[in-house]
């Protein structure tokens, strides 16, 4: 199966400021396949290396994690690509318009 490595950016509610405890939800919601950043207060950055039949399967699955974890959290940022499944997906889980125009949250490579 292939490996798919992006990165995906949230904001966090403002009462998510346990680091460690949040670090362990991430990863017992699934998200043991990523690097995680918290350095910024109120963001959150997960670097995964997620295998998955196509790369939408891979983003629609970290983002399904990592909302099981935080389910406050929104993600912020553009898609790269055209994938009107995952484009439904992320918008349903809050990405505005307006999000879509700053600079790239997801990278996709193989």
């Amino acid at each position: 199966m292939p490996q798919f490595h992006f990165t995906l950016k949230f904001a966090l509610p403002p009462a998510e400021s346990d680091s460690a405890a949040l670090v362990e939800r991430l990863f017992s919601a699934g998200c043991d396949d990523a690097l995680v950043g918290t350095g910024t207060h109120g963001r959150l950055a997960l670097q995964f290396a997620r295998e998955c039949p196509t790369a939408a399967e891979a983003v629609r699955s970290a983002v399904d994690d990592v909302l099981r974890a935080v389910p406050e959290a929104r993600l912020a940022g553009h898609l790269p690509f055209n994938e009107t499944c995952l484009v439904n997906h992320v918008d349903a889980h809050g990405v505005h318009a307006d999000a879509i125009a700053q600079p790239s949250v997801i990278e996709l490579g193989e």
